[in-house]
């Protein structure tokens, strides 16, 4: 197989690095160019679509272990690296993080509903809840990330040792 990286992923790649740095403006321009590109969607379609190089799947980058199907990923045979519902709620972060909260609601609602939610999400002060209520749900790679940016990790982790905010390595590793 060929190895494919879309243009998409350094923009993403770029906008994690920003946010992770504070720098919420030039996170939030990286991310919102890969949504204006219109060529994800949180529609994850038939599980028969080859799902791993995105056009209109909620898949953006992946790493292959023999997958095609969105019934191979479910199975474990394909590890995703970035997926479109998980940047529409780091774009949503840095939303809240730039003084614009109703952008923020926007976007975490388009995910929300698009993952089960029966009602739109209206309450401001909740922003940073409701998107640890659907990365929770949905289990993204860079959780952790988020939880150390939101003062959340020692909470929802149980980690009673600062330095494991530094570095963490799983108990089962150790």
């Amino acid at each position: 197989d060929l190895f494919f990286i879309p243009k998409n992923f350094v923009k993403v790649m770029l906008g994690y690095l920003y946010l992770d740095k504070g720098q919420y403006q030039e996170a939030n321009a990286y991310l919102q160019e890969v949504y204006a590109s219109g060529y994800y969607s949180l529609d994850e379609g038939p599980s028969e679509a080859i799902v791993l190089d995105g056009n209109n799947t909620p898949y953006m980058f992946g790493l292959k272990r023999q997958a095609t199907t969105k019934a191979d990923i479910d199975q474990g045979s394909a590890i995703v690296v970035y997926s479109y519902p998980e940047v529409l709620l780091t774009l949503a972060e840095c939303r809240m993080r730039i003084g614009d909260p109703n952008g923020a609601l926007e976007f975490v609602n388009r995910v929300g509903l698009a993952k089960g939610w029966s009602a739109q999400k209206t309450d401001k002060s909740k922003i940073v809840d409701y998107i640890l209520e659907l990365r929770k749900q949905e289990k993204y790679p860079y959780h952790f990330s988020f939880l150390k940016r939101n003062n959340l990790a020692q909470s929802e982790l149980g980690i009673s040792n600062t330095n494991y905010l530094i570095l963490p390595i799983p108990s089962q590793e150790i």
